[in-house]
This record gives C-alpha cells, sequence and structure tokens, in this order.
C-alpha cells in the first residue's frame, strides 16, 4: 500500500497559513473561498492524537502488524539463546525502519472553522505572530473549544485560553466580584454561560465559578432562557436542566426546613419571653410568615417559584437568626439546628450537581484508538487506503 503521490497546488495559500518545514497540505475554507494550508506532520502529530490519526492511519500502517520487537526476550540461562535472540531483535528493528510509512500528503478540514484551526496551528508550529494581537472574540474562543475538543488538544490551548478569558470576562476581577457580591449587581446570564462552557472544555476553574452563579444566583426564568445549547458546542446538552433540576430540589429543602422550625415553634408559643416577661413568641410566629412576604416569597411553599433564587432564599432569617439578639432567649437552639442544616444541605445538593456536571479530571482520556475516529478519518484524508 502506499500514499498518492503530491501534486502541484491548484488553490491559493495564505501566508498566514504557511508554516516552516511543512511537509503536507490542509485543504481549508478561509474568507469564503478555499485554499491550502502548508503544515509540519511532526507538528501535528505531537500536538494532537487525533491528528496523527489523520496523517498515520492506526490501520493503515504495516509496521502495526509486526510482533512488539521490546517484549522478545529469551529468559533461559543458554548464552548462545540469548545472543540469537538479540540478533533477531536488532534485525526485527531494522526491518521496521524500512516500513515506515509516509504521512498523507493531503487532509481535507473545510469543514472546520478556519480562523480557529489557525489559532491551534500557529501554537502547534510556535508560530505566535499570526495569532490574535487582541482578545479573541467570544464566538472564536467558543469554536477554538469545539475544535480542541474534537482534536482532543485542550491542554496545548489551556494557558492561552486562561488568559483569554480573564481578560474577556474578569477584568480587573469583576466577574469574580460580581459572584462574590450578587446582590450588589448581577453578571449577565449569557456572560457565565459562556464562561462555564468555554471552561468545561480547557477544565478550568471557572468552570466552577460560572455555574456556581448560576445555580444560587439565576431564577428559573433566567434559566430557561439558556437552556438550549447553541448546536455546535461541545459540552453535554443537559447542562442547564441539571442545575435546574438541583435548585429545585434544594428550594423545596429549604421551605421544608422553615415549615419544621416554624411547628417546632408552636407548642411554646405560649410560654413566656425572659426578657420582657410577655408571651412574645406568639407575635413571633406570624412575623416568621412575613420575612418570606418581604422578599416576594411564598410561604408555605406553593408549585409557582420560578422568580425563586437560592440565594434569596437562603439569606433568610432562619438561616442566621441564632445571631440575632432579640431571639437569644426563644430557643436558641431551634434556630441554630435550622441554620445548621440550611447549609449543610445547600452544600450536600451543590456537591451532587457539580460532581455531575464537573469537567472529567486532567489525564482522564488518556489513549485514543484510531478505530474510534475511522469515520473521520476517512472524510478527512479521502477513499485512498486500501485495507485489504
Amino acid at each position: 500500500m502506499s500514499s498518492p503521490s503530491p501534486q502541484p497546488d491548484s488553490l491559493p495559500s495564505p501566508p498566514e497559513f504557511t508554516f516552516a518545514n511543512a511537509d503536507i497540505r490542509l485543504r481549508i475554507a478561509y474568507k469564503g473561498s478555499e485554499a491550502y494550508a502548508h503544515v509540519s506532520s511532526q507538528a501535528l502529530a505531537l500536538a494532537s492524537p487525533v491528528w496523527k490519526n489523520f496523517l498515520f492511519p492506526p490501520w493503515g500502517n504495516p509496521v502495526s502488524t509486526t510482533p512488539y520487537i521490546d517484549n522478545l526476550a529469551y529468559d533461559g540461562y543458554d548464552r548462545e539463546a540469548q545472543y540469537i535472540v538479540a540478533r533477531i531483535k536488532e534485525e526485527l528493528k531494522k526491518f521496521k525502519s524500512t516500513l515506515a510509512v509516509h504521512p498523507v500528503q493531503e487532509l481535507d478540514f473545510t469543514e472546520d472553522n478556519a480562523e480557529a484551526l489557525l489559532v491551534l496551528l500557529c501554537v502547534a508550529h510556535m508560530k505566535f505572530s499570526f495569532m490574535p494581537t487582541g482578545l479573541p472574540s467570544r464566538e472564536l474562543l467558543i469554536q477554538i473549544a469545539i475544535l480542541c475538543k474534537q482534536y482532543i488538544c485542550a491542554e496545548m490551548m489551556a494557558p492561552f485560553v486562561q488568559g483569554w478569558l480573564n481578560r474577556e470576562f474578569c477584568p480587573d476581577n469583576r466577574l469574580y466580584g460580581l459572584l462574590d457580591r450578587p446582590e450588589a449587581t448581577r453578571a449577565p446570564v449569557e456572560d457565565c454561560l459562556y464562561l462555564m462552557f468555554i471552561a468545561f472544555v480547557f477544565k478550568l476553574p471557572k468552570f466552577e465559578i460560572a455555574a456556581s452563579w448560576l445555580f444560587h444566583e439565576c431564577h428559573l426564568g433566567q434559566l430557561d432562557s439558556i437552556r438550549k445549547i447553541p448546536q455546535g458546542w461541545p459540552v453535554p446538552g443537559t447542562f442547564i436542566d441539571d442545575i435546574i433540576a438541583a435548585r429545585e430540589k434544594l428550594i423545596k429543602a429549604f421551605y421544608a426546613i422553615a415549615d419544621d422550625l416554624h411547628e417546632a415553634l408552636k407548642p411554646t408559643q405560649l410560654e413566656k419571653c425572659l426578657k420582657h416577661d410577655q408571651t412574645c413568641k406568639i407575635l413571633w410566629l406570624p412575623d416568621f410568615k412575613r420575612r418570606f412576604s418581604y422578599h416576594g416569597l411564598p410561604f408555605p411553599l406553593r408549585d409557582n417559584y420560578s422568580q425563586l433564587t437560592v440565594r434569596d432564599l437562603y439569606r433568610l432569617d432562619f438561616t442566621s437568626i441564632e445571631l440575632r439578639s432579640c431571639v437569644l432567649d426563644m430557643d436558641r437552639k431551634l434556630f441554630h439546628d435550622a441554620a445548621s442544616k440550611a447549609k449543610s444541605t445547600k452544600e450536600l445538593v451543590w456537591n451532587e450537581l457539580y460532581e455531575k456536571i464537573r469537567p472529567t479530571a486532567p489525564g482522564g482520556r488518556t489513549k485514543v484508538e484510531g478505530d474510534d475516529y475511522s469515520g473521520r478519518i476517512e472524510a478527512v484524508t479521502g477513499l485512498w487506503l486500501d485495507r485489504g
């Protein structure tokens, strides 16, 4: 089997797509027309295991059918046998070197976004002068994330993307400040959506920050507006549904805690307050319900709670009431227990959610099987392989 012989260039090659030591070319769709990118097969093979399989298809390499030379050994004590085995290993290594297959000469990348592909190629070839000098647009960041997910080269781009995200979403820690103090001003929901999805691909800490903000600070209407993930985004399509489900679970748990506290106080509502020598509690219980209405929240919980946010409900007095001096002598332990339960429940629900949606741990994918990409390899390389 042999690869096709190179053909003269029939398409233009933009200078930004021409790299040193190029030995193959990529057909791309750039600025409305097709063009060639001249690249180094070694640079591509080092940058992406998928690109490596495109260039050197595992099933098309006769070297893969030779014995695994390094494991060839003789465990006995016969010196002559040991010498023969050593000679055989050397001969096999020489034979293997004669079977090395040259990379394919042309790959079809016209389906990929050329601007995003250029960024990846520049990093792979360490040609940084043709990379965007300013901050890439959000759409370009998404396209870069799509290609990095598709070609399993996120680690190569992560340091650059980290800096771009800092400049785009967190200048002077703006977004971090908003996430820490959301009651002062709220970051646009779309900001957190872009930040979360891009950070998901590159396994950056900002994923957890953005996901936490959507979970704690958004009501159902806001989450519904971003429920449908844009087509082609390299993330699970159930992200927002998972956040909505966890949010609903936690809100119901908060109300159950508040209702239990309210019921626990009723039997002792006629007890006299030690401070005022009056039945203060019988006056306080109705006020407990009014605390919800002050925040525009129903009590007891009704089915329509779409405008509630986790933080609004958590910040109600039952989560910190043990600190209020006016109730120090009014069943402080009940309030303390309710506050502790609310805090632990919130942490439990969030941890369960994050464990479900978080990016996989770095290094979780260590092996790439060529067969997994056989369809894409055929589409990129053309039907030149003879699988015999």
